[in-house]
């Protein structure tokens, strides 16, 4: 069960094949999309994972899944993550700040990596763009096309396509305001209702690490 947890929950890298985006590159492009479950257990989207059990991480989806790893009695992973900072001046600005925390895996991680989810436990923060919109779709009546990219859900910035999803989510059934911008930058305010399912009816094009990928060496 613990194996098929992670085969199912851990989209841990935007890979294709023997090839994987190392984490370092995916620290730089916003960090991680933390899935639901993974925000149980503490971590946070935008979350940049360093360390797991002391090993410096590089492919996150190998070491994850390590049984080194998992049936380790302790489990820690050490996260980068940025904080507010309020500024002593006069200005009283906030300011953005890294710092460094490391999180503990709970005695029943098995049991939540084992949990039925139609979200990953991690994600790179891949961005997507309109691919293949179906036909007689809800994509279709808001006028939606091939090309597009949704930048806000009802003024909420979509910034990766989990993330995207999630919105989905929250407005099903729902009509809301989208955010658009076409293959030619305009932007654009469109309507368009969110299906019970949580779809708009489009297949994702996704994109944002093209060529950064490395191959996996046997």
């Amino acid at each position: 069960n613990l194996v098929l947890g992670i085969i199912i929950m851990v989209a841990l890298t935007f890979s294709q094949g023997e090839k994987y985006v190392p984490q370092p590159v995916v620290n730089q492009q916003g960090g991680i999309y933390a899935g639901p479950v993974a925000r149980s257990v503490g971590f946070k989207t935008g979350d940049q994972i360093l360390r797991i059990n002391g090993v410096e991480v590089d492919n996150l989806d190998a070491q994850f899944g390590d049984p080194t790893f998992l049936t380790a009695d302790r489990k820690e992973i050490a996260v980068r993550r940025m904080k507010s900072v309020v500024t002593n001046d006069s200005s009283q600005n906030t300011n953005w700040v890294p710092f460094d925390t490391t999180l503990v895996m709970p005695s029943n991680f098995d049991e939540l990596l084992g949990a039925k989810s139609d979200m990953p436990f991690f994600a790179p923060r891949m961005l997507c763009k309109i691919g293949k919109v179906m036909g007689g779709s809800h994509a279709v009546k808001a006028g939606l096309e091939s090309g597009d990219i949704i930048n806000a859900v009802n003024v909420e910035k979509v910034l990766s396509f989990f993330e995207f999803k999630e919105l989905l989510t929250k407005y099903a059934g729902e009509t809301v305001s989208l955010e658009v911008l076409d293959s030619t930058n305009k932007v654009s305010n469109l309507k368009a209702e969110i299906g019970e399912d949580a779809t708009l009816g489009f297949q994702p094009a996704f994109y944002g690490f093209e060529y950064k990928e490395k191959v996996v060496l046997s």
